[in-house]
């Protein structure tokens, strides 16, 4: 037996020593089956984090840590840390207690004045880390004390280096350490590690980025010059497909997105970054259906901002676009992304016989019983129409009555026209919730306005008064005054970008109707409305009387000449443009949803004789804002067909050059 310093009595190593051995962090006791372990660096992580031999202390004071000197190591069979042959106590007191989490960031300073190492490496022996020839067999990884510091803030890194992938999620043996007890911790021990000789290497970055620690992060990057240190593929880690635990599943890639934002902000080269010749980050979302959809967008929306092209001849991979690669991605989330960002010209271009691809796509996976993905495909085309891209035009009757590929494409034309219903359905609700959005912050400081002024001090008496008195409001009139007041403080473009950010786009008659509207709409409600009760109609009461009012009339139709002109409000005036194209396109089942006692009747009207009654009661036409803009081709569209028409006539050219050359050899 031999006694240790914690006071323990442990077996004693065997005698044998291997050639070339690392030096053994500490003796123990056997396993349960009695059988005395053979690699004497190792401890048992239960004992390391749970029992006596090395629970984490909650003391944090560097002053008699007796404790903290006792001998541990990771893992209870497989994983333990290994050092160099010349480590010395220092170093080792060092380690652990920053596997244990329990030391300041002046504590780190203190043992490196003892001598402690701060550039040292350990081998973390029994973790694999899968090689891309062989995954089932790897090395041992080497980690800094860096990279051992850092936090895994949501639990989705089930060791001390992440790799687990789809690749690779029984590779490794899972380690679960203690978390620092802030982030302010963590940075303290970080900036004392670097200051202390640390090196900050391409390992350390990558670590914090994957288990997506946004503190530890910015702290390495914050004492980098330039992107030298940053693999320059470091985006191209979702390739793999990271596969965190269910449980923190979302939380993961939600933790994800800002550790994206700092390393873009810190290199944007990253969005554009090349992998196998033409493959940019943006590709490598385009089929992975394990995506949240907030991340993907998110993604998408960073590299975007950032540079990365999304639909010009540099964002193809094999000749596919992302948008080509959107047809065959399991979940709509790509499709999305670039229905809101693509030019208005490349939309309005796309063949609309890729509704019908999706239509058959879903209703193969409905004979497969899979109803997610034919849900997934419906999205698709609800996505497409929602962006303006027209619906496949009837299919030519043929001689034959019973021709099979007829009978196919009306009945999926009849598919898309049902998912055009639901589309037109679901407006009238996604334009209340934008409407409210944009109106927020109107409604939210003219309540604080409306309860702060009465409480305001006024001197209402004679000159010489010396006591004020508060502010006296008849009925309403405070919320009025407050209203006028915060209408000073609003916003319009904030508002005109949250009426922007509805799932549906401007530039078709449909969309460019209802975003008018609205825009109208926020802009009467804050400049020339009494009031939040004005604008929301109801039932109130005024003067002890229950008065009926609607919402906001703020729209006219021009009367006959000196007739009365009829005012209208946002309901009836999206109402009218869906019955447009309800019309336009043969379908039925559109749900008026207000009123229906009054049937179509007041939702019918000329667009030319659209507008509005300004505050002169006279009639103010808003026939030109409702005319549909002309779409003009984006510049970097032409660019990028001026450059594939020229390559094409090179390539023309150099087959007239072969055969000019043939014909002098004929």
């Amino acid at each position: 037996m031999v006694h240790t310093r914690s006071g323990r009595d442990v077996p004693a190593p065997p005698p044998h020593k291997r050639p070339h051995c690392t030096k053994r962090l500490a003796d123990f006791t056997p396993d349960q089956q009695g059988k005395p372990k053979r690699h004497r660096y190792r401890l048992s992580v239960k004992d390391f984090l749970e029992g006596e031999a090395g629970a984490p202390s909650s003391n944090s004071s560097e002053a008699g840590a007796v404790d903290d000197e006792r001998q541990v190591v990771l893992n209870d069979c497989s994983v333990g840390i290994s050092f160099p042959a010349d480590t010395n106590d220092v170093s080792e007191r060092l380690v652990c207690r920053i596997l244990r989490r329990n030391i300041t960031g002046r504590g780190v300073s203190r043992l490196i004045d003892k001598g402690a190492d701060a550039r040292l490496t350990v081998r973390v022996m029994g973790m694999r880390v899968p090689t891309l020839r062989c995954r089932d067999h790897g090395t041992s990884p080497q980690l800094g004390l860096l990279q051992l510091a850092i936090d895994d803030p949501t639990g989705a890194c089930p060791g001390l280096n992440w790799e687990h992938t789809r690749f690779t999620s029984e590779a490794g043996t899972p380690i679960v350490l203690p978390q620092w007890p802030t982030s302010e911790r963590q940075r303290e021990v970080l900036e004392a590690l670097i200051v202390g000789g640390a090196p900050i290497g391409k390992k350390s970055i990558t670590t914090a980025f994957q288990k997506a620690n946004h503190p530890a992060l910015d702290t390495f990057l914050s004492h980098t010059c330039g992107g030298d240190l940053i693999d320059g593929q470091a985006l191209f880690f979702v390739v793999n497909r990271p596969c965190p635990p269910k449980d923190v599943y979302e939380q993961y890639f939600d933790a994800l997105l800002p550790c994206i934002r700092r390393l873009l902000e810190h290199d944007s080269s990253l969005a554009t970054e090349e992998l196998h010749y033409r493959f940019l980050p943006i590709h490598s979302v385009a089929d992975h259906a394990s995506f949240t959809r907030n991340f993907t967008i998110g993604f998408c929306e960073l590299l975007y901002e950032f540079g990365s092209p999304i639909n010009s001849k540099e964002a193809s991979f094999h000749d596919m676009r992302p948008f080509d690669q959107a047809k065959g991605a399991d979940e709509p989330w790509l499709l999305e992304f670039l229905c809101k960002r693509l030019p208005a010209s490349v939309l309005v271009r796309t063949d609309p016989e890729l509704m019908r691809f999706f239509i058959g796509g879903a209703t193969k996976e409905l004979e497969k019983r899979y109803k997610r993905g034919a849900e997934a495909a419906k999205e698709k085309i609800r996505l497409l129409l929602r962006v303006g891209v027209p619906l496949p035009a009837a299919p030519i009757a043929t001689t034959r009555k019973s021709d099979p590929a007829l009978k196919a494409a009306n009945r999926e034309r009849q598919e898309i026209k049902r998912e055009y219903v639901c589309v037109l359905n679901e407006i009238p609700h996604d334009v209340m919730d934008t409407v409210n959005a944009a109106l927020r912050p109107q409604r939210e400081l003219a309540a604080l306005l409306t309860d702060l002024l009465p409480l305001a001090p006024h001197n209402d008496g004679p000159h010489n008064d010396p006591v004020p008195s508060l502010l006296h409001f008849g009925p309403q009139e405070e919320a009025a005054i407050a209203w006028r007041i915060a209408a000073l403080c609003f916003d319009t473009d904030t508002a005109h970008q949250t009426v922007s950010d509805i799932r549906l786009r401007p530039h078709s008659k449909f969309g460019h109707r209802v975003h008018e509207a609205m825009d109208h709409f926020v802009a009467s409600a804050v400049f020339h409305a009494s009031g939040n009760t004005e604008v929301v109609g109801g039932r109130h009461e005024e003067e002890g009387q229950v008065v009926h009012a609607p919402p906001l009339q703020c729209f006219a139709i021009r009367g006959q000449e000196g007739g009365q002109h009829r005012v209208l409000g946002l309901r009836e005036v999206v109402h009218g443009a869906r019955l447009d194209e309800a019309t336009e396109h043969g379908l039925r089942g559109v749900v008026k949803g207000f009123n229906e006692h009054l049937g179509d009747a007041d939702c019918e009207l000329e667009w030319d004789g659209l507008g509005f009654i300004d505050d002169a009661g006279e009639f103010v036409s808003m026939a030109d804002r409702f005319a549909v803009p002309v779409i003009e081709e984006d510049e970097r569209e032409r660019e990028s067909e001026s450059e594939s028409d020229e390559d094409s006539s090179m390539d023309e050219d150099s087959d007239d050059d072969e055969d000019g050359d043939e014909s002098m050899l004929d």
